[in-house]
């Protein structure tokens, strides 16, 4: 039997993220582990134990496949079938996780509209007209503040190679956002991203650029198109699943910070081409 168990783990897998590839899996290891004892199975303690058969058992991709791998301990070594409740639609963690992760976060995500965008006088066409006067003014004074860094712009980060996840770099912007209470888009997406990301919830997470902005989308199912070295990803009028915007620099801009879809986002025109600067289930 757990030669089925094997091959539905696998299908299981490809549910959850659709360009799962063994070899270069988190979970290679355990996979290899699998394939080599399925005639002789035994059944693990717990899904610790299973994730203990992986190269590098504290890899933060390994955390999307957690429903996977609870299914799949419960029926190693035994002869019982593999549990028949996959993710709803069987592409990804389910219509729900990305709603649900936004909505756990959003007071966290929130306290961006507290913050000052650092670039606002740059950008003044992008700030929300009734708060155009009070904006520009945070923005100015906190210019005047000696040695505050606030970090680049969304086109620094657009084009950086593999899109790989890099929670070191994006809890450092979280330290950087939080302790100045400032930022530009590329620092409030970082921020964004790490709020969403500690929660350890199921749902994609992605930071996006388009051309100078940067911000993250929730919950986008589908792939993307690899061209010229960058990760394009295409028209959002193309995507499925539940997904959302995350947007911190539209919050400092006296927007709000969490859409869903495109409903009432501010910068529509920026949805257009966008390349994926990272993703919490890149795994290749």
């Amino acid at each position: 039997m757990s030669i089925q168990h094997f091959e539905a783990f696998k299908a299981d897998l490809t549910s959850i993220h659709r360009r799962f590839r063994e070899k270069s899996s988190s979970l290679n290891g355990l996979l290899v582990h699998l394939r080599a004892t399925c005639e002789r199975a035994e059944r693990f303690d717990d899904v610790e134990q299973a994730i203990g058969h992986c190269r590098k058992r504290t890899d933060k991709r390994i955390a999307k496949y957690r429903p996977a791998l609870e299914r799949l301990v419960s029926v190693w070594g035994t002869d019982e079938p593999y549990p028949a409740d996959l993710p709803a639609s069987g592409r990804g963690p389910g219509r729900g996780a990305a709603r649900a992760l936004v909505a756990a976060a959003k007071k966290e995500l929130e306290t961006m509209k507290g913050f000052v965008s650092g670039d606002a006088v740059q950008f003044p066409g992008c700030i929300h007209p009734a708060k155009r006067k009070k904006v520009l003014a945070a923005a100015k004074a906190f210019a005047n503040k000696a040695g505050v860094q606030v970090g680049g712009t969304g086109a620094a980060v657009a084009g950086l190679g593999s899109p790989r996840w890099q929670s070191g770099m994006l809890q450092r912007s979280y330290g950087t956002v939080t302790r100045n209470r400032a930022g530009v888009c590329t620092t409030f997406a970082h921020t964004a991203a790490h709020i969403l990301d500690k929660r350890h919830g199921t749902a994609r997470i992605e930071i996006v650029s388009f051309r100078n902005h940067v911000f993250v989308v929730v919950g986008r199912e589908g792939g993307y198109d690899r061209k010229l070295r960058s990760y394009v990803l295409p028209n959002y009028s193309t995507w499925s699943g539940d997904w959302h915007v995350v947007d911190g620099w539209a919050g400092a801009m006296g927007h709000e910070v969490v859409y869903r879809k495109t409903v009432g986002y501010p910068y529509i025109a920026m949805m257009h081409p966008l390349t994926l600067v990272m993703a919490n289930d890149f795994d290749e």
